[in-house]
């Protein structure tokens, strides 16, 4: 089980609006941004690259999974408070 203070939570609805479902998310599946201005060099890009490729194999590796901690369905509509 995901801890509380370690996550956020967010509630997610199908487009009919007729599923609710709230979720845990880890804060480790947040990213921080990179720096979007481009680099005057080519190898220090290419070292981003490779970075970023490195952190994204990590993240897949160790990300635990969404806990689900709500669920409500209906035939009409969901309503949301």
């Amino acid at each position: 089980m995901i801890s509380v203070f370690h996550s956020v939570y967010a509630e997610l609805l199908d487009r009919p609006q007729k599923r609710l479902s709230v979720v845990l998310i880890p804060f480790d599946f947040f990213v921080p941004i990179r720096n979007s201005h481009p680099t005057s060099s080519s190898s220090s890009s290419y070292e981003e690259e490779e970075a970023m490729e490195e952190e994204e194999d990590f993240f897949k590796k160790t990300s635990p999974p969404l806990s689900v901690i709500y669920e409500e369905s209906s035939d009409i509509w969901v309503n949301v408070s």
